[in-house]
């Protein structure tokens, strides 16, 4: 039973018959117009093959590099939702480029043809004068009227560069379906030496979570290695066979195969350049025992898409603790806990005796990371995990001109008589002068309904092993955080210039201006622990797919830095 604004009660009940209405009497206008309706929707379908074959874009091109695995998953995305699209089982060229075999083609001519626009055009745009009036809103104080996200673009919420293309190249290959996936396996057959799996793709990820729980000793190569004539970024993973060789090759085979990543089956260990094999820079992969912060005050939704992502994509087991109990639980089984966003406050759930619970934890060896809006929990005073400090809206030089007047005028005006309470006259000639004067000196930044931002990685940090330059970011709300000193915590990835931060969506100029180089992901060390700060949920409705590895970087590498930080 709910109270209406009016005083009037509304029962569960009525909402149950009011939906059986609806639904019946939608039934029966569909019926009794059923060829209007069937006729209207042959018309809509057809003249979206019309539009693919005469406009500007007449297909898509998904390379299949840098990530394969990413490019098979947003191509088996797209069938999922009706789409239509085809794999090139040869090299290619289209529009001046050149595309290796297994890359995808998505030709606009088909019945699908407006929500392949609206999914992989980067940006969708919204209509100005509507816009306009939405930041006169948020100008005044108000609550803009935009419902939702404003940016929704597949191929840079997976980090994929899609190719918009003029004509719609012929390929030989077969269409794609909804199961599919990339086939695994080891090349270079038995090994009594070991196997190497190059990081940097989901599917690596999955053979990591898959390796660890079947028992296989797995190590990470802190460096980028060169051996047998294949380079390794950082991140790769050896599996070393030397023990049991026909147990682990099966293992590997297996796992490979699920996991849909290619191992290489390696007959020395002798390296051509980088790190070596038995180097100090190759990590120990312990099997992480991961905690999930659950119930008040965590947002409901960031604490279930983070479950989803580790427990259903990764098929990695989550333990869930209620927040309330952290601030007595004894922590020492766990290596992982993960701070979701907050809908409440953490610091008045935890208290001090939490705070001081959770600092004892990390120091002895714990990881402790944040998303999104429970980072403001690591900033604040009473936990003082991470340096970071969440900052109040730009002052523009009108705001910052109408309060020196106003300073310096009541200043003036004390001077001459304390006892008046009225200060010096000043004339307002525009309306931004006017909202200037309005405005709160510390308010915080204007919120955002949500837009893609681009951010920029610190390659050589061990956080951002096999994790692309750039980056896509959902941000949304108006949490921004100040730059951290380099003597006080390593910030692994930042958001790009004030004209690149943009990649879509609709974002104040403010806004703009004032993320541009802030910090994304900011990592310390606390002892032998670490505390990782997420300032924008990686794991947004569990669809940032291409901010997956950074997400599971923090906590399997992290986990195995803070094993490591324990030996000593």
């Amino acid at each position: 039973m709910a109270q209406r604004s009016d005083g009037s009660l509304l029962h569960f009940a009525d909402t149950v018959k009011s939906q059986f209405i609806a639904s019946l009497s939608t039934i029966e206008v569909v019926a009794s117009n059923r060829e209007q309706f069937l006729r209207d929707f042959v018309d809509f379908r057809a003249s979206a093959i019309r539009e693919g074959q005469r406009e500007a874009i007449k297909s898509y091109v998904i390379p299949a590099e840098p990530d394969a695995d990413m490019a098979a998953r947003l191509a088996s995305t797209l069938v999922r939702n009706g789409i239509e699209v085809q794999s090139a089982v040869e090299r290619f060229s289209v529009c001046g480029r050149t595309f290796s075999a297994g890359s995808y083609v998505v030709s606009a001519a088909q019945p699908a043809k407006r929500l392949i626009r609206t999914l992989l055009d980067e940006k969708t745009e919204m209509d100005a004068e509507f816009i306009k009036q939405q930041e006169q809103r948020v100008n005044r104080g108000l609550p803009d009227e935009i419902y939702d996200v404003t940016a929704w673009s597949l191929p840079l919420m997976f980090n994929v560069p899609v190719v918009a293309c003029n004509t719609n190249p012929i390929i030989e290959g077969p269409m794609v379906d909804a199961d599919w996936r990339l086939a695994g396996g080891v090349r270079g057959g038995q090994s009594a030496v070991g196997f190497v799996v190059p990081w940097g793709s989901t599917a690596s990820v999955r053979f990591l979570t898959a390796g660890l729980r079947a028992g296989l000793a797995i190590k990470s190569a802190n460096k980028r290695f060169s051996l047998a004539g294949v380079d390794y970024p950082a991140g790769s993973l050896f599996i070393d066979a030397a023990v049991e060789p026909s147990r682990v090759a099966t293992q590997v085979a297996q796992i490979a195969q699920q996991a849909g990543v290619q191992a290489v089956a390696i007959d020395e260990s002798w390296v051509d350049s980088g790190i070596s094999l038995g180097s100090p820079n190759m990590l120990n992969m312990p099997t992480p025992r991961i905690a999930l912060a659950w119930d008040a005050p965590t947002d409901r939704y960031s604490a279930g898409h983070a479950r989803f992502v580790l427990e259903r994509q990764f098929g990695y087991p989550v333990t869930l603790i209620r927040t309330r109990r952290l601030a007595s639980a004894n922590l020492d089984g766990i290596d992982v806990l993960v701070l979701p966003g907050q809908s409440g406050s953490y610091t008045s759930a935890l208290g001090k005796k939490g705070a001081e619970n959770l600092k004892s934890w990390v120091e002895g060896g714990g990881v402790l990371i944040a998303l999104g809006s429970g980072t403001r929990y690591l900033s604040e005073a009473q936990a003082d995990l991470l340096p970071l400090k969440l900052e109040s809206a730009l002052v523009s030089d009108a705001t910052s001109e109408q309060g020196s007047k106003k300073k310096s005028n009541a200043k003036a005006e004390s001077d001459k008589d304390e006892s008046s309470g009225r200060v010096a006259g000043t004339a307002i000639t525009s309306v931004d002068e006017l909202e200037a004067a309005e405005r709160p000196l510390e308010a915080p930044p204007r919120p955002v309904a949500g837009v893609l931002a681009r951010a920029t990685t610190e390659s050589d940090h061990w956080l951002a092993a096999g994790v692309q330059d750039r980056l896509h970011v959902l941000v949304t709300g108006n949490d921004i955080y100040t730059p951290v000193r380099r003597d006080e915590a390593d910030t692994v990835a930042r958001f790009a210039a004030p004209e690149d931060v943009l990649a879509s969506g609709v974002l104040w100029e403010e806004n703009r201006k004032q993320l541009a180089f802030k910090p994304f992901v900011v990592s310390k060390r606390s002892g032998r622990g670490l505390v990782i700060g997420f300032t924008a949920d990686p794991n947004f409705r569990a669809h940032m797919a291409g901010l997956n590895l950074i997400f599971m970087n923090a906590i399997f590498r992290g986990a195995a830095m803070t094993h490591e930080a324990s030996r000593y």
